[in-house]
């Protein structure tokens, strides 16, 4: 008798350890597979990803100062994107404008404050403000192989194209794919 309780006991505690390493196995794996996307989080958000927050009123109404943006890293950039880019040179300050013209494009402003690409004008309902040029760049303007002309959505108070010229590909930070509003403004 001593002999059986011996071993259920024994048989008792070697399930109780066999549950515990499953159990720890699974935890291990639990941790494991967190850490792993822990990282690969990091990694997409340095490469594929990132966050910047808006300061300034430049593409209101779209895009308001507070507003979070996320944006992405690769792709192809198409008339209306909203973009970031740095200037070059500044690497420190970040902007954001939608893309008006692509490479090799002919863009003009007329006296009027209609865009024109290629000689027609094109359809802007996000504009507010009128478009008119400082005489800093000369129009008409023919885009080379990798520039983009940006103009912010409120022309009368954004410094773009109009003001600093075609913008590099390799100046172009990502394109805008979320915005959350922390402003509180809507549109």
């Amino acid at each position: 008798m001593e002999r059986l309780l011996y071993e259920e006991s024994t048989a008792g505690i070697l399930r109780a350890q066999v549950r515990f390493l499953r159990r720890k196995k699974g935890i291990c794996r639990a941790v494991l597979a967190v850490g792993l996307a822990a990282v690969l989080s990091v990694l997409a958000f340095g490469a594929v990803f990132g966050i910047a927050l808006v300061n300034g009123s430049s593409m209101s109404p779209a895009i308001n100062a507070g507003d979070c943006l996320l944006f992405v890293r690769r792709g192809e950039y198409r008339r209306g994107d909203i973009v970031l880019f740095c200037r070059a040179g500044d690497l420190e300050d970040e902007y954001i404008k939608r893309i008006i013209a692509l490479p090799g494009e002919r863009v003009d402003i007329s006296a009027d404050g209609i865009v024109l690409i290629n000689g027609a004008a094109i359809d802007e309902p996000y504009a507010s403000g009128q478009t008119i040029g400082d005489g800093s760049v000369q129009f008409p303007l023919l885009l080379g192989a990798d520039e983009y002309f940006v103009l912010g959505d409120n022309r009368e108070v954004s410094h773009d194209s109009r003001r600093i010229g075609a913008v590099a590909r390799g100046s172009l930070l990502g394109r805008v794919v979320i915005v959350l509003r922390l402003s509180g403004k809507q549109n």
